[in-house]
């Protein structure tokens, strides 16, 4: 089971947000809700869906206990609204919707990601006026996109730590080296995240972006005209400007490990090629 998406279908509020009570009708929840709650994070269920208030809303769980030792985990909460009904209130901002949700799981890296799309009935124009029913349309309102990690996974402090001094005599060369990076990049650093990739046949995204290094300090100079990425023979080579993103952003979906270059070209005609290794996520359990 360790291998599977586990999502638990409710239809009343196991956690009661202030948004959705309601004055005079009591908690309107789950009873002994703490209890339910405990079970889907040992047995570490990754989505909770349910309805019940027609009014959409998406959290997670994700609290912490200083007393209790072992790996964390975070639940995601889809509170939806309603497709069908008829009774909703007829003004603008309240309409029928639904929600189009994506889930993937690493069971090796521990990680899993949520896409949520909540898909809204337009019925109302942009000046508030009804539309004519032939008029009606779906369409977005709201994307929830984010991914959950272990604690466990989360990089910890060496149990020995053998720092020394700085050596002139040892570390000189090597400083060097690194400041010219800066120099030839002229503070222009590629970064790169890592998530699960929500395209079928596709284990991992890495998103990678350009981050200017003391932007505070940037002159005229050091803004690139445009980056090419690229990652090998097995992927397009991909070429922003920076009229189309200035944080030159691009993705790349893969199954393996691989190393990114950036080759980030200047007004001038000069080019600085750097490196960024996308690396395959491991849990440590």
């Amino acid at each position: 089971m360790r291998s599977s998406i586990k999502i638990a279908l409710v239809h009343h509020h196991p956690v009661l947000i202030p948004q959705l009570a309601e004055p005079g009708r009591g908690y309107d929840a789950i009873h002994n809700s703490g209890h339910l709650l405990g079970l889907l994070k040992r047995y570490k269920f990754h989505a909770v869906l349910h309805r019940h208030k027609h009014n959409p809303f998406t959290f997670t769980d994700d609290i912490s206990s200083a007393s209790v030792t072992g790996d964390e985990h975070t639940i995601f909460f889809s509170c939806a609204g309603s497709l069908g009904s008829t009774g909703l209130p007829n003004m603008p901002g309240v309409s029928n919707c639904y929600n189009l949700i994506t889930i993937k799981y690493h069971p090796n890296g521990d990680q899993f990601r949520v896409n949520c799309a909540t898909r809204s009935l337009k019925i109302f124009n942009e000046d508030g006026s009804l539309r004519l029913a032939p008029r009606w349309d779906w369409h977005s309102i709201k994307m929830y996109d984010r991914y959950f990690t272990s604690v466990s996974r989360a990089s910890q402090s060496p149990a020995i730590d053998e720092s020394r001094e700085f050596s002139r005599e040892l570390d000189n060369e090597f400083e060097s080296r690194r400041k010219n990076i800066y120099a030839d990049s002229r503070g222009n650093m590629p970064v790169v995240e890592v998530k699960p990739s929500l395209l079928d046949g596709q284990a991992y995204e890495a998103i990678c972006r350009i981050v200017l290094h003391r932007k505070d300090q940037a002159t005229s100079d050091s803004w690139p005209e445009r980056v090419i990425w690229s990652a090998g023979d097995k992927f397009p080579v991909k070429e922003i400007n920076r009229d189309k993103d200035e944080n030159f952003c691009v993705s790349f979906h893969y199954w393996g490990p691989m190393l990114v270059q950036a080759r980030i070209c200047f007004a001038d005609g000069s080019t600085s090629v750097q490196h960024i290794y996308a690396h395959l996520p491991q849990s440590d359990r």
